[in-house]
C-alpha cells in the first residue's frame, strides 16, 4: 500500500506499508525508476518480513543503492544517487546484518505474542 509521495527538485521520497508480498513488485518499479523509498512492513506476518527485504534489498544492491535502518520494521532503501546523511553530516552507512539481528529479535517477540498467520501454524 502506498502511504505518500514526497517530491522535490525533481527528487523523490515514497513511503510504503505493504500488506502482502505482492507488493513488492511496486516497491522495487520504484527503486528502478531511481526514487528512495521507506517501508513499513508492521502489516507483514513475520514469516514474511525477511523474504520482502531480502528482495528489495537484492534490488537495492543492483543498482548500487544502500540500505538503511531507520526503525523496528522499517527500511529506507536508497538509490545510488541519492545521498543519505546523518545530522552531523556524516553518510549514513548501516550493516545490514545488523537489521537482521534486530529483525530476529523482534521474530522472537512477535512469536511469543502469537503474532502468526494460518501458514505460520501450518509448518509447525
Amino acid at each position: 500500500m502506498l502511504l505518500e509521495s514526497i517530491s522535490q527538485n525533481n527528487s523523490n521520497l515514497v513511503v510504503f506499508q505493504p500488506q502482502s508480498l505482492d507488493e513488492v513488485t511496486a516497491v522495487l518499479e520504484t527503486l528502478r525508476n531511481r526514487q528512495a523509498i521507506v517501508v513499513n512492513l508492521n502489516k507483514l506476518f513475520s514469516s514474511q518480513v525477511q523474504t520482502f527485504i531480502d528482495w528489495v534489498a537484492g534490488g537495492t544492491y543492483a543498482i548500487d543503492g544502500q540500505t538503511i535502518w531507520v526503525g523496528e520494521l522499517t527500511f529506507m532503501f536508497v538509490p545510488s544517487n541519492v545521498k543519505v546523511t546523518s545530522q552531523n553530516n556524516k553518510r549514513c552507512l548501516v550493516s545490514f546484518n545488523h537489521n537482521v539481528s534486530k529483525l530476529r529479535e523482534f521474530e522472537k517477540v512477535t512469536q511469543g505474542l502469537g503474532r502468526t498467520n494460518s501458514r505460520d501454524k501450518q509448518k509447525s
